[in-house]
């Protein structure tokens, strides 16, 4: 529900600096097994595993390499473990996993969103809530647009059209390379509020032509065609957003669940596809 992904600033952007070369633990491990990984590397080859089993494998391994100074490096491998949990549907333990990222102190906004969205997913939605204003709070400058439109979205699912909108000004406040999907966002709950935003079809035409157009541009960009009534264009845009998650982990369908689920009422309202 919150908009991870759509943001160079979200915690799995952050995460995917890391470099490496694909999941080869076994292999690896075969042919190198005197090789003394780092934590960094670890992380590398975590975040490209492709089995759960492979990335707890790599994380838990770097966690035993790292040292206290590489705090930021702790609070991601940690995170692979917290992905692997919210794969497995483990969602309490998930929580846990959340707790001691916390404790280490680094990321610390990265961290409570994700404590957000695991709120958001068991039904806690104010907690939800407040978690994400506090990450709103710690972000730094460059993470303020991604986290104030994270909050926007929560308020805009919770049905608080009005506070979503509060939020959604200052994020486009904060936004620069993220702007066409912020500003259009925005758009999207003045139309949910039966006002017109002023400069709307620029503002389509922004985020269409914006490299942010994929993913959850997509979403936005068919939600603003439905409330504006271009039904066509509505069903060519929330398709292609459809398509686009039609093989996702499970801890992108818990974030983008409500939108998901939009998306294909929409498209069964329109033209009766399920």
């Amino acid at each position: 529900m919150t908009s991870s992904g759509f943001s160079s600033n979200c915690p799995e952007n952050q995460i995917n600096t890391a470099t490496a070369e694909g999941d080869q633990f076994s292999k690896k491990t075969k042919t190198n097994r005197a090789q003394k990984w780092d934590a960094s590397t670890c992380l590398a080859f975590a975040v490209r595993a492709r089995t759960n089993h492979s990335r707890e494998r790599w994380a838990q391994r770097g966690l035993e390499d790292s040292s206290e100074s590489d705090l930021e490096v702790r609070v991601l491998l940690l995170r692979q473990l917290y992905l692997v949990r919210i794969e497995e549907e483990r969602i309490n333990e998930a929580l846990k996993i959340v707790d001691q990222m916390a404790l280490i102190g680094a990321l610390r906004d990265l961290v409570e969103h994700d404590r957000a969205r695991l709120l958001w997913a068991v039904g806690q939605k104010q907690e939800a809530i407040r978690a994400q204003r506090y990450a709103l709070r710690l972000a730094p400058p460059d993470r303020r647009s991604f986290h104030g439109m994270a909050l926007a979205a929560f308020l805009f699912f919770c049905g608080d059209l009005e506070s979503a909108l509060r939020a959604a000004v200052k994020a486009e406040r904060w936004s620069h390379r993220d702007r066409a999907l912020v500003r259009a966002f925005r758009a999207l709950i003045e139309l949910s509020l039966n006002r017109t935003p002023e400069e709307i079809e620029e503002i389509q035409r922004a985020l269409f032509k914006s490299r942010l157009r994929e993913g959850y541009g997509r979403y936005v960009l068919g939600m603003i065609a439905y409330r504006l009534g271009n039904r066509a264009r509505a069903v060519k845009h929330l398709r292609a957003f459809l398509h686009r998650n039609a093989k996702i982990s499970r801890a992108k369908e818990i974030t983008l669940k409500e939108e998901l689920e939009c998306a294909r009422s929409i498209l069964s309202e329109v033209e009766g596809v399920s």
